[in-house]
């Protein structure tokens, strides 16, 4: 049976952060033998960023990422790898080249604008060599609610037989490392993903707006042979948007679908709960998506026991309902809790449990297939977000499948040991006819 409830878990103050272009394909006959490495790492508690930095340093020939938010200060370990003597040399004579496409969510600091913070980071980057893009132009006031790049993604060396990919729910900043529930994805060599990650950046980079001065040659030939491995993709909602002469075309932001159709995403991800049969696990930022909160209804209706794990602020606003729907149909929700305040020092008083997020984004499926990416499951992650998502049969590498099994236990169990003083505790002050 599954069990059904909502229980609140407490995230102490004290979080330990110190554990820390070619088509071709080749059809996979062997699944026991599959070239290539996946890799998973997790914030708090797994040093990410370092991990970034080698793969940046280990580079041979090119960098290309795009990125929501991004530390830029002097002690970010991936400013550290790009500001080394070795990395400037290399990109000075053009033997590597970095290109960013970077959408900039960063917190003003004194009478700074956002618009001003978003500015000086694209300026730390171009000042070490790497070209950068907005989607939207920095200077058009439109960027701030336009469509906005949501991917947290690298690739190195993608038109090597060598190439490599970061990608996963984390945004590249110190907040996001020490505090955050987070996963990202470290793959090599998994050409089938790499190809298809290198071809959405190019897609987005010819649409994109140069920053600064234009330091970069766009990549030449043929990107490296794919090995076909069932089970193993990449989706993007690139697709959802009008598309011309190998660019997106954003005039007017038109949609070619209408809102009341299924989109990319949400359909992958009601496709992998439909076909669920025993186990889903979910562990994402919030669930407003109607396909996806009906499809988990079906899943347990025919016996799949469904386990959830959400932030916060989905059960403290509005969208609460969307909890209350997912837990009338059967799952067994719980929801990371930090704290009720508001921070009175910021103008808006900004809510103070955006510091403490569970901020991963996957669905474990059977305990045989993850999938995983920067795709919010909500409306303004389909219609408005340019994300990802990535499929991975863990069966073919087996080395990830415990991993977020472990990481899903462990951020759903998280002192679930104080629960019940804290319900005494509200029912003592609210009245013991209350429920909580």
């Amino acid at each position: 049976m599954t069990r059904i409830g909502i229980l609140i878990l407490i995230t102490l103050l004290a979080i330990n952060c110190n554990s820390i272009t070619s088509s071709n394909k080749i059809e996979s006959s062997n699944l026991s033998s599959v070239d290539g490495s996946i890799q998973v790492m997790f914030h708090p508690t797994d040093a990410t960023l370092e991990e970034i930095a080698k793969y940046f340093e280990e580079a041979q020939s090119t960098i290309d990422f795009a990125i929501y938010n991004f530390d830029t200060s002097s002690s970010s370990p991936i400013i550290k790898a790009l500001s080394s003597t070795r990395m400037q040399s290399r990109i000075e004579s053009g033997e590597l080249e970095v290109r960013a496409i970077y959408q900039g969510y960063k917190k003003p600091t004194g009478n700074q604008t956002t618009l001003q913070a978003n500015e000086a980071a694209c300026i730390v980057l171009e000042d070490l060599g790497v070209d950068v893009r907005r989607f939207i132009p920095g200077e058009d006031p439109r960027w701030q609610s336009a469509v906005k790049v949501h991917h947290k993604y690298a690739i190195i060396d993608g038109y090597t037989q060598n190439p490599r990919l970061v990608t996963g729910s984390a945004n590249w900043s110190r907040s996001s490392r020490e505090k955050y529930d987070e996963n990202i994805l470290f793959i090599q060599d998994v050409k089938e993903l790499t190809n298809d990650f290198q071809k959405e950046f190019n897609l987005l980079w010819a649409t994109s707006a140069e920053y600064g001065g234009d330091l970069s040659e766009d990549p030449q030939g043929p990107m490296p042979v794919e090995i076909d491995i069932p089970g193993v993709d990449a989706y993007f909602n690139s697709s959802n948007y009008e598309q011309s002469g190998g660019a997106l075309s954003l005039n007017n932001n038109v949609l070619i679908k209408h809102h009341d159709q299924k989109y990319v995403l949400t359909n992958k991800i009601v496709e992998a709960i439909d076909q669920a049969e025993i186990s889903l696990e979910i562990a994402t930022t919030r669930i407003t998506l109607r396909d996806v909160i009906d499809a988990v209804g079906r899943a347990v209706n025919r016996g799949v026991d469904v386990e959830i794990v959400l932030n916060m602020d989905q059960y403290k606003t509005s969208s609460s309902s969307a909890i209350r729907k997912l837990v009338t149909n059967g799952a067994d929700v719980k929801v990371k809790f930090y704290n009720l305040a508001y921070d009175r020092s910021t103008p808006s008083g900004r809510p103070t449990y955006l510091d403490y997020q569970m901020h991963s984004k996957y669905l474990i499926a059977d305990g045989k297939k993850v999938f995983t990416g920067s795709f919010n499951w909500s409306n303004s992650g389909e219609y408005n977000h340019l994300e990802n998502l990535v499929e991975i049969n863990t069966e073919n590498f087996p080395n990830i499948q415990s991993r977020y099994l472990d990481n899903f236990k462990k951020i759903q169990t998280l002192n679930s040991e104080k629960y019940s003083s804290l319900e005494a505790m509200i029912q003592a002050r609210i009245g013991s006819n209350s429920t909580v």
